[in-house]
Order: C-alpha cells, then structure tokens, then sequence
C-alpha cells in the first residue's frame, strides 16, 4: 500500500472518530455542539466533505473531489487562525476535538494534495529520464518554473475584482 493511500485512511479515521465523539461525548470546548447540532458548524461539514473524499479517492480516485475539499478544510485552518484564533485564543481554537478538525485534517489534507501535485510531476519527469529523454525534462521542469514565475505576474497584476487562474491550472495546462 502507498504512502497516499494510507495518508488518506488516516484522514478519514481521524474525522470519522472526531465527529462520533463530537457526536456522543459531552464537551465544554468552546464552539462545539453534541449531536447532530455539530453539523451546524462549517468546520465539521467540511471536515466530513474531507473524510468522505478520502473514502471515494480510495475506491476511484477522483482527484477533483479531493481538491475540492482540502480547500474547505484550507479555509476553515484559514479562518481559525486569522479570525477565530485571535478573537478566542489560539488555545480554545486547538483544544480536544478542535486540534483534530481545526489543525491536524486541514494540514494532512493540504499535505496530501501537495504530495500527489508533486508526485504527478515528478512521475512524469522519471518515466521521460528513464526513455532516455533527460534533456525533455529538464525543459519541463524549466517550463514550469517559468509557469510558476508567469502565474505569480499574473496574480500580482491582475485587475481587481478579476479571479486569477491557479498555479495548479497552469500546471495540468501544460502536462495535459
């Protein structure tokens, strides 16, 4: 078994074990509800969103719906650490179930869809070094880091109120 899948079993045991404690377990943490009154709160759903795309990446790999959650739970690591952290404390903000859902799923979810951004890359650069093409990758990893340097223009002068493309999108642009 590979370093991502067990990576991503992982991710969905610890939301799945936080949300059933959430959802059993008395708590006096600050911003946490029992029951089904935890679902009120967009760090459990989007925690659930990551656990069950860890569920369905396992069985078909759809790499959409895990990108789409870990920017969920990016956001809420987001929100904790600007908006919530500062007006509550940094301490209540990580404390029990919190620490799981506010901290550890957020950063192993971001560091899963860096792994397989990564590895993508690099598989392709092995398998073209392997046919005997080392000079092809080398010009791919030059063009992408020229992609990186071009996309990093365009967010810095892009028209307020426009949406910039993402690095990822320039990134499977070219590999495609």
């Amino acid at each position: 078994m590979n370093k991502r899948k067990v990576l991503n079993i992982i991710i969905f045991l610890i939301v799945l074990i936080t949300w059933l404690r959430m959802v059993f377990a008395p708590s006096d943490v600050l911003l946490t509800a029992r029951g089904l009154a935890s679902l009120k709160y967009f760090t459990v759903l989007s925690n659930l969103f990551e656990g069950i795309a860890c569920v369905i990446w396992l069985f078909n790999g759809n790499e959409k719906i895990k990108y789409a959650a870990a920017v969920s739970v990016t956001l809420t690591l987001i929100v904790v650490l600007t908006f919530l952290g500062p007006l509550y404390g940094y301490v209540a903000m990580f404390i029990g179930v919190s620490f799981w859902m506010h901290l550890i799923v957020p950063v192993a979810a971001l560091w899963d869809d860096y792994y397989n951004a990564n590895n993508a890359l690099n598989s392709k650069l092995r398998r073209l070094k392997t046919q005997g093409k080392a000079e092809e990758a080398r010009q791919i990893r030059q063009a992408c880091e020229d992609l990186f340097n071009k996309w990093m223009e365009d967010v810095h002068t892009s028209p307020e109120g426009s949406d910039p493309i993402s690095y990822r999108s320039y990134i499977e642009q070219y590999l495609d």
